[in-house]
């Protein structure tokens, strides 16, 4: 059985703001379940965070596919894993590698706590740890997902990044590819 409920921090989908939709299913050992975010009725617009639990001692894995147009060349299809259970108590994520141009949404943060919060990019440099001008302490809402714009601060491209918040987050790296090629490579940050 798949619940939507925090067991860490004993809160389930009863203590949940209206807004967020839940549901419960039951997926015998060894099968799959599909859907979309389609599925839930009134779904806003937007970017949005999925979270999955089990009653199970066997566990879950859970991964995100996503099917979108590559232009001439047809589809393209991309599978991410999503974030093991060990993966959720961090307010800090590291990128080992940069942002090597000025980039839209490169960075995608979704806010695993009821509260809201806020969150801080720095760069990596010879120098330590420093903000990211513009990047520091932006507001996390409750329950939420940010896309976060890297600059074209020189001080900022090309360097790890270390995304840090008030509040526990899930950290997902949407790079650009190279030579102009259509779309993101996208992949989770490293907690710590």
């Amino acid at each position: 059985e798949i619940k939507e409920c925090d067991w860490s921090s004993d809160v389930c989908s009863s203590d949940l703001p209206d807004f967020v939709p839940t549901r419960t299913d039951i997926v015998p050992a060894g099968q799959v379940l599909s859907y979309t975010t389609k599925e839930f009725e009134g779904m806003p617009a937007g970017r949005h965070v999925v979270s999955f639990s089990t009653d199970s001692a066997d566990g879950i894995v859970v991964e995100r596919g996503i099917t979108r147009s590559a232009g001439d060349s047809g589809v393209i299809t991309a599978v991410s894993l999503g974030a093991p259970q060990v993966f959720l108590g961090f307010t800090r994520w590291s990128m080992g590698i940069g942002v090597p141009r000025a980039t839209t949404a490169a960075i995608i943060v979704a806010n695993l706590d009821y509260l809201a919060g806020t969150v801080t990019v720095k760069a990596l440099g010879p120098g330590g740890e420093q903000p990211v001008p513009g990047l520091e302490s932006i507001t996390l809402p409750p329950s939420g997902v940010i896309a976060i714009d890297i600059p074209g601060d020189a001080a900022a491209l090309g360097v790890p990044l270390i995304i840090e918040s008030t509040n526990r987050i899930v950290v997902e790296r949407l790079l650009p590819r190279a030579d102009d090629r259509p779309g993101r490579s996208a992949s989770l940050a490293l907690p710590g």
